[in-house]
Parts: C-alpha cells; structure tokens; sequence
C-alpha cells in the first residue's frame, strides 16, 4: 500500500504515441516555415493560429497520460503527467476486475485510443459514459462511484480491489 504502481505500456500504444508525436511535430514544423511575415499579414496569423491549436492539443493529450496508481488509507490516486485524479473510498461504490471485453465497442467522447495511452471519455452500452486512464487493455479496473465511472489498467489489480473492497465493506458496517 502506498508504493507507486507504474502503469505498464502495451507495444502498440507506444508505437501510436511515437508515430502521433512525430506527426505532431512535423506538422508544426511545416506550418511554422511556411510563415512569411514580410507577405500577407493575416495568411500569417493564421499559420500562428494553427500552431497553437496544435500545442493547446499536445498539451491537452500530455495532462491525461498516467504514470502511476497508488493507494492508500483514503483514497486511490491516478497520477498523470499534469494533475493527478483522486478517488476517495467514500466515494466509490463498487469496484471491480473487468475484461477487455468490457470496453469493447467503446466510442470516444474527447478521447485517445492510443496516442499516450486509451485516456479521456468514452461510452458504450455495457458501461455507459466512463473515463479511463489505460496504457494497455488488460489488467483493468473498474471503480463507480456517484458521480463518475472510472476504468484503468493496474497490474496489481487483485490485490487493490481486495483492499479497496475491504475497505468499503468495513465503512458499510457502520453506517
């Protein structure tokens, strides 16, 4: 407990994380020589425009790439590049091992399925609307809670739903 769970990578999401960022930056690049600030004021700005767009987006994408899971006394904590999302027991009505099946025939809403891990929110008919923080489709977890449903990949799985389930059944016994 406590101890820093690193979310392991599945080859195929680092492949589409490289192959996305080189396209990133190349894109970039391109829209960046092309500017000419000495011809057409506006044609310029736009180019501007589309760079920062791209960045706003990089920088969206980088804030939900997890790095770790640890849990504790209180709470687990996802711990992603920029931020990190807390779950309180108290909030967390059940939680269970899932399948990939589970998430099969997910659509995204606002999500990556693959560049920097299968991150953000998706939906589909077994699970509803459900934010997940995966970097491979095994080992996963789902936690509902009041609010929100949550689906990430940890390779302790048995052990943290044990616990956390522990937990929630000590709490329920005196309520």
């Amino acid at each position: 407990m406590g101890e820093k769970l690193f979310f392991h990578w599945e080859t195929q999401v680092i492949v589409i994380t490289i192959v996305f960022e080189l396209i990133m930056i190349a894109s970039i690049v391109y829209v960046w020589c092309g500017i000419d600030f000495k011809e057409k004021l506006m044609e310029s700005i736009a180019r501007v425009a589309v760079i920062l767009v791209i960045v706003a987006a990089e920088v969206s994408l980088s804030a939900q790439v997890p790095l770790w899971v640890r849990y504790g006394e209180e709470e687990i904590c996802i711990q992603k590049l920029i931020g990190k999302k807390n779950i309180p027991y108290e909030d967390i009505k059940s939680i269970e091992l899932v399948t990939p099946k589970a998430i099969s025939g997910s659509i995204r809403k606002g999500a990556s399925g693959g560049a920097g891990g299968y991150v953000g929110r998706f939906k589909n008919k077994s699970l509803g609307v459900y934010t997940m923080y995966a970097t491979e489709k095994k080992d996963l977890v789902l936690v509902k809670c009041e609010e929100e449903t949550i689906v990430f990949n940890c390779r302790e799985r048995d052990r943290l739903v044990e616990y956390v389930n522990g937990i929630i059944e000590r709490e329920n016994k005196y309520i």
